[in-house]
């Protein structure tokens, strides 16, 4: 996190704010609103994006008394690196860190990659709200940005996503 980063959230927000905790190599961060009666907004951001994202889009959270929390996902940001990174870990990293921070039913606002891991925990855990932004909806844009991240050619790999779908109809 760059200095003006951390000079933004401070000076806009609560002497409160607790640097750079960590669960388990996922690194979070919590600023607790001295308006706030345990009203929680989670924020995750995208694929190969870090929790910095969010910091301006929370003042308006910030201002109805809302505390925050952001998360970096799995070797984004400041956390460490894990070999797998998707939706489903990064919903469960989320669980963790709210079970570990005692926050229950928060507000979620996820984008793109964490719009995914905010509809997977919405759908097993109480939320208040969920909201989302540039949820992915294409199944094989998916894959093919995955590819583009990896640096491997879509020509030896571009069948899978159809593969995937075909399985998926069939049953």
């Amino acid at each position: 996190m760059c200095s003006s980063d951390l000079y933004y959230l401070e000076s806009e927000k609560s002497k409160t704010m607790n640097i750079k905790k960590s669960l388990n190599g996922v690194t979070y961060w919590t600023v607790r609103n001295d308006n706030s009666d345990e009203r929680w907004v989670v924020f995750l951001h995208g694929w190969w994006r870090d929790s910095r994202r969010n910091f301006r889009k929370s003042d308006l959270f910030w201002q109805q008394g809302y505390s925050l929390i952001f998360i970096d996902a799995r070797s984004h940001g400041q956390s460490q690196f894990k070999l797998i990174n998707n939706g489903l870990f990064y919903a469960i990293d989320v669980h963790k860190i709210l079970i570990h921070e005692n926050i229950k039913s928060p507000i979620i606002l996820g984008t793109s990659f964490g719009s995914t891991a905010a509809t997977i925990y919405a759908a097993r855990y109480p939320v208040q709200a969920l909201i989302l932004e540039a949820l992915p909806n294409n199944l094989i844009s998916i894959f093919h940005d995955f590819y583009k991240f990896l640096h491997l050619p879509r020509f030896l790999f571009g069948w899978i996503p159809y593969l995937v779908i075909y399985i998926q109809k069939q049953s």
